[in-house]
């Protein structure tokens, strides 16, 4: 058994032990919060660590630590002899004997190494958190502090080692969680020690403000030496003065060589956002080359043979009233130098002390840079910087769920362990140990408990939950049914399964089940499937009430005679009859699906039957809220639920015989006594809820062209039902409902500021007032509460983003814009917290999102990508981008290429998720040749790519696809866009070229792709529309495809400024290098010249503003030209804009490129060896150039254009796809 199955066991073991040794839990009426015992580790033996452990056993209640006591663990360094610990924290005196490595402390144990300490306090230690204190001098114990971080320790930092080592294996995964940073992690003490650096850089940044620059001087071993040579000293006295003194490491060179700062400003830099990493830093080294790598004696003795040259250039710096230090320099991009520099008397850095260090950060908001100044290193500032993170941190401690800690612990081992070792996984470790089963040999035989249905057994289910099947006479709900064989969580996947019997494409409805006969008798196995389906209510017709009977053989016996007649059957009537009656008893909307049928029916079940986004066939039933063991699991019969009780009543007794007597039932549809009758009242309930009933179908048949009439006669309704019945009314709830669900398609189509206003507003409301009516009905994690929330919260923000002041008029309850944004922002808690329980198998698409296709190439799929995410971000949205399938990529480090759209989405828009999910499958050269040749598969692909987009909605609130050229591109892999949607369960939205009858017929062939793998077409852009001619498409496509009920989104008129290639996107189509006007790379052009005529008198080179001309280098004559005329326009103040290729066997000369450079053209110079002038000419005329990364002014002009012409927030505003529950 490997060390970390021990652990796992160890862990899962320290759970069980604290919850019920420890009350890890909180007792009833005591918050987490009230958990005040915490406990630390403390890393490291030298001066920092003992300091901190005299600070920590000399401490008064000065700090608060959330309310906890703080003990000391364990100390210790598995470099230096391993660590000491006690599970219950050493008192003062036992800490004396800790900080002297005194192993013969009572009651003390031994560790070897810091993930042993972990696993121990895990599994048998007695405090509620623990923080581990990093003082060591050394980074090799990472893999232990991400062990703790992941088992919920958190960390305080002052060693440097880890922060500053390699980005994405050490310091992503100790400071982030789930690409933002983590609560369990600080590290102040890391830089400026005393001085509050990194707070400081946090603030500035949370503002939204933009760094420029950070300039630091560090009160270091460095400056010391320097200061000290300023006053007199020599170099090898002042090197040798700060050795004696404790100054520097143990050995100096480590300082000299400017490691130490190197490690400060690499952090420094990361906490900005970059990936600096220490290669790519600018350190100058002060160690003179040849005492680098000699012995420290041997340096010591050497030193006085370099005090001339370092003396030397103090006396530079002295000559002109400068000082020379040491100091650290990032700029905007992150990159770090590192250097001694000369400061004149006139900058604050002249005038600092040894003991000072001083911080510059320049600003947007402070371009003349906030200044921090002070002591920022020794013990002392090192060991209160300390103190305070840990302060910090155990408020974020105390203030976690404990849940999420106990979850947290769990899930260390999802990624980390062998496929061997895979059998530790999460869920059998909550079967074997809970609080309700002591753990014994019987209860660990429960780990391996497979559920499985009693019925049917040769017809198994795609999953079958923690459900038991009892047939008893005696039990409510018709005697068969399921029932909860464990307690089972809110969320919980209890069913799935596929359709037994599907239903035909029969429109009249009364006509289906008979029709279904017909399909079933056609097959070869006819009777086989009516066996199947034999156990089904009603097993016999006398089964039946005598009402029901009567009815159905009324209804079915003509139809249903002349189909078995067609079959030579007309002596088998009963028994088809049992079948029919069976459907009709059993049916969902989609079919009839044989396990899902034993369920019995509550009007206000535990349980939820879904039919999944996307899915053909498949059925789910979940459990909507906690439900104890031994618990019936119900489901709703009737869609939808919100009915009164007498349509209920009336209903059930129709289709299924029975009468309900649940508990809704029995205590009725409202808590509040019924309004008194008034004249007025020319309406009953029974009225409004046929009314309701016809609204929903016109609603449902055609929501573009319906929903303003169904929204009003909603209305009307609304009002009569208010005055017949009690305001907490179970009906209102189907009311809000649908005046909510035809304000969302009302707000998809409207362009008028004042109609998005209004119908927002009435939105809003409605969904409110759905969510108070849920919470008297529903349990707290009932999942139809996730989509209301959602909207509540969707609401706030659009309103808020369109106009806050309406929003606070029409809602006093929010009577600021901060408790607006804090109401929203509980909503959104909430809704994500009931969205998690869905998280284990994804059936229901929370996370919105969406795949942009196009007709073709170079239509516009990634200009909409473009506006589509930054207006989702300004709207506040955490938003992902991906690339499913690239096909050109680009390298980002690391040995990863990744797809060149993803690296531009994510460097222009600062996305932070991972490159592999931004780009999860790229096809490099001969990738089609493997593929066919077997070495790929589909499925990897496919796998890779939901992998991905799993990843990515963990930290996100909509997820942009772009696809690849048109829909059907990737087939030959078989993996077209059409197949990605489906794979991920996404809608696709498609952009068109400008014009009509054959874009139109484009369009056509995409959609019937889409339709072909299930995929919605949820809406069309047009781009690249003449601009004369966009009153006419957009009028004449929007009524072309209301034939398909897909709105149209937007037109996008054509923009030169969008369309042209610049000077640099040539430059790389013919791989060759820019010689002039480098400033000007991004110029673009909006007409080609090809110069082949003499210019002279009769010829005139007439100046055209932003020309690209193409010559042969040896016509000075048009050169001369271009250049005149640049020169006549710039005199004016002017800028031509012009462009230069010159073609032919002689390269430009220097003469000439310094011409063309002073004259700010962009040229570039194509060889014959690349190509002649006639296919240079026709690779220009028939180049599309794609937005580059650095190209900022036309990012943001895409963005903005696609933002103002197509009204993309409908795009995020439909909220979830409607769930749909069965009409049992």
């Amino acid at each position: 058994m490997t060390w970390w199955v021990l652990a796992a066991a160890a862990l899962a073991v320290g759970l069980w032990a604290q919850l019920y040794l420890n009350d890890l839990h909180p007792h009833p009426g005591q918050t987490p919060c009230e958990a005040r015992k915490l406990g630390l580790v403390v890393v490291g033996h030298g001066i920092i660590s003992r300091s901190l452990l005299a600070a920590v056993s000399a401490m008064e209640q000065r700090i608060d630590f959330c309310g906890a006591s703080v003990h000391v663990v364990a100390f210790g360094d598995a470099k230096t002899g391993g660590f000491l610990k006690k599970y219950r924290g050493f008192d003062r005196e036992q800490l004396e004997h800790v900080t002297a490595l005194d192993r013969d402390v009572d009651d003390v144990e031994h560790d070897q190494n810091l993930g042993q300490v972990v696993i121990d306090l895990i599994a048998f230690g007695h405090f509620d958190r623990y923080i581990i204190v990093d003082c060591a001098a050394h980074g090799n114990h990472t893999e232990d502090l991400i062990l703790a971080k992941k088992a919920g320790f958190g960390i305080v930092f002052s060693n440097r080692h880890h922060l500053a080592s390699e980005y994405n294996t050490t310091y992503s995964r100790l400071v982030y969680d789930a690409a933002k940073p983590s609560r369990l992690v600080s590290y102040e003490a890391t830089v400026g020690s005393g001085l509050p650096i990194i707070n400081t850089l946090d603030r500035v940044l949370a503002t939204g403000d933009h760094v420029h620059s950070v300039l630091c001087r560090f009160n270091d071993a460095i400056a010391y030496i320097m200061d000290a040579m300023h006053i007199g000293s020599s170099w090898s006295d002042a090197v040798i003065e700060a050795y004696e003194n404790g100054l520097t490491e143990d050995d100096p060179r480590e300082d000299l060589s400017g490691l130490v700062t190197a490690r400060k400003m690499i952090i420094l830099s990361r906490q900005l956002g970059h990936k600096t990493e220490m290669h790519a830093a600018f350190v100058q080294n002060l160690v003179p080359k040849a005492l680098r790598n000699v012995s420290l004696h041997e340096f010591f003795s050497k030193l006085p043979q370099f005090n001339a040259e370092y003396e030397q250039q103090i006396k530079r710096a002295k000559d002109i009233n400068a000082m020379l230090t040491y100091t650290g320099h990032i700029n905007a991009n992150g990159a770090v130098r590192i250097g001694l520099e000369q400061y004149s008397s006139s900058s604050s850095i002249y005038h600092l002390q040894y003991s000072e260090s001083f911080i510059a950060i320049s600003t947007d908001w402070f371009p003349d840079a906030i200044a921090l100044k002070g002591a920022g290193a020794g013990t002392n500032g090192t060991v209160a910087s300390i103190m305070a993170d840990i302060a910090k941190l155990s408020c974020s401690l105390f203030i976690l769920c404990d849940l999420n800690f106990v979850q947290k612990a769990f899930s260390l081992f999802d990624n980390d362990s062998s496929d061997e070792e895979q059998a530790v996984s999460m869920q059998e470790v909550h079967l074997e140990f809970t609080v309700d089963a002591p753990i014994n040999a019987k209860t660990q035989e429960t780990t391996n408990i497979m559920y499985e249905p009693s019925l049917w057994q040769t017809l198994p289910p795609d999953y079958f939950g923690p459900m038991e099947y009892r047939d008893q006479s005696f039990e409510y709900g018709g005697g068969r049914g399921y029932y909860a064989a464990k307690d089972i969580p809110a969320g919980s996947l209890l069913l799935r399964e596929r359709a037994y019997v599907e239903w035909p494409d029969v429109d009249d409805r009364n006509k289906l089940l008979v029709a279904t006969i017909d399909q079933i008798l056609r097959c070869d196995d006819a009777d086989e499937i009516a066996s199947n389906m034999a156990p089904l209510y009603p097993m016999h017709l006398s089964d039946l009430p005598a009402p029901l009977l009567s009815a159905a053989k009324a209804q079915y016996t003509n139809a249903l005679q002349a189909v078995l007649t067609q079959y030579k059957r007309s002596n088998e009537f009963d028994k088809w009859l049992q079948v029919v009656m069976g459907m009709q008893c059993n049916a969902f909307s989609s079919g009839v699906f044989l396990h899902t049928a034993m369920f019995n029916h509550d009007c206000n079940p535990n349980c939820i039957k879904f039919t999944p986004v996307a899915s053909h066939g498949i059925s789910e039933v979940r459990a909507a809220q906690f439900i104890p063991k031994g618990t019936q699991l119900m489901i709703s019969y009737l869609y939808p639920r919100e009915q009164s009780r007498s349509s209920r009543q009336l209903q059930l007794e129709k289709q299924f015989g029975f009468t309900c007597n649940c508990s809704l039932c029995q205590r009725g549809d409202s808590f509040s006594p019924y309004p008194s009758p008034t004249l007025s009242s020319s309406v009953s309930l029974d009225d409004i809820e046929k009314a309701i009933a016809t609204l929903e179908e016109l609603f449902n048949d055609n929501p573009t062209v319906n929903a303003a009439t169904v929204l009003h006669a909603a209305l009307e309704s609304l009002s009569d039902a208010l005055e017949i019945i009690p305001h907490d009314h179970l009906v209102l709830m189907r009311i809000h409902k649908l005046v909510a669900d035809t304000c969302d398609s009302l707000l998809k189509r409207k362009k008028s500021s004042s109609t998005i206003q209004d119908y927002a507003i009435l939105f809003l409301r409605s969904s409110y007032e759905l969510h108070e009516l849920q919470k008297m009905f529903l349990d707290k994690d009932h999942l139809d509460l996730a989509r209301t929330l959602n909207d509540i919260s969707q609401g706030i923000r659009l309103l808020l983003s369109y106009s806050p002041s309406i929003l606070l008029a029409e809602f006093p309850e929010w009577p600021t814009f901060r408790a607006a944004s804090r109401i929203e922002s509980e909503y959104t808690n909430e809704y994500k917290r009931i969205k998690a329980l869905l998280s284990d198998c994804g059936t229901l698409n929370m996370v919105k999102q969406l795949l942009v296709l196009s007709t073709g190439q170079h239509v516009g799929k990634t200009t909409t990508c473009l506006g589509l995410v930054a207006h989702l971000q300004r709207l506040g949205l955490r938003v992902a981008y991906c690339k499913p399938v690239g096909q050109q990529h680009v390298p980002v480090g690391g040995g990863l290429r990744v797809d060149k759209d993803s690296f531009l989405f994510k460097e222009h828009f600062n996305l932070v998720h991972e490159y592999r999910d931004m780009s999860p499958v790229i096809f490099p050269d001969g990738f089609t040749r493997d593929f066919i040749d077997g070495k790929v598969t589909a499925q990897s692909l496919k796998d890779a790519i939901k992998l991905a987009a799993k990843n990515l909605q963990t930290e996100s609130d909509y997820i942009v696809f772009e696809g690849t050229g048109h829909t059907g591109v990737g087939s030959i892999c078989d993996i077209n866009n059409a197949q990605v949607a489906q794979e991920c369960g996404m809608d696709a939205i498609c952009i068109a070229l400008g014009g009509l009858g054959s874009s139109f017929d484009q369009l056509a062939l995409n959609r019937e792709m889409l339709l072909k793998h299930g995929v919605k077409l949820k809406g069309v852009i047009v781009n690249k529309v003449e601009p004369k001619k966009m009153d006419m498409v957009q009028d004449y496509f929007s009524r072309a495809l209301k034939r398909w009920d897909v709105p149209l989104l937007g037109c996008i008129p054509q923009m030169d400024d969008l369309c042209h290639p610049s000077i640099s996107d040539y430059s790389k189509l013919f791989k060759c290098e820019l010689l002039s006007g480098k400033d000007a790379k991004l110029r673009y052009f909006a007409n080609v010249r090809l110069a082949l005529a003499p210019v002279d008198e009769r010829n005139l080179f007439k100046p055209i503003q932003s020309q690209l001309v193409i010559t042969h280098s040896g016509r000075m004559d048009v050169i001369d030209a271009l250049l005149h005329n640049q020169e006549e326009y710039r005199e004016r103040g002017e800028n031509l804009r012009p462009g230069l290729i010159m073609t032919g066997w002689d390269a430009p000369s220097p003469n000439l490129v310094a011409r063309l450079d002073k004259g700010n053209i962009p040229c570039i110079y194509v060889p014959p060896t690349t190509c002649d002038s006639y296919t240079l000419t026709a690779r220009i005329a028939g180049f599309t150039a794609k937005i580059s990364r650095d190209d900022i002014k036309r990012l943001n002009l895409a963005s903005d254009h696609v933002q103002i012409d197509c009204w993309v927030y409908i795009l995020y505003y439909p909220f979830l796809t409607p769930i749909k529950i069965g009409f049992k």
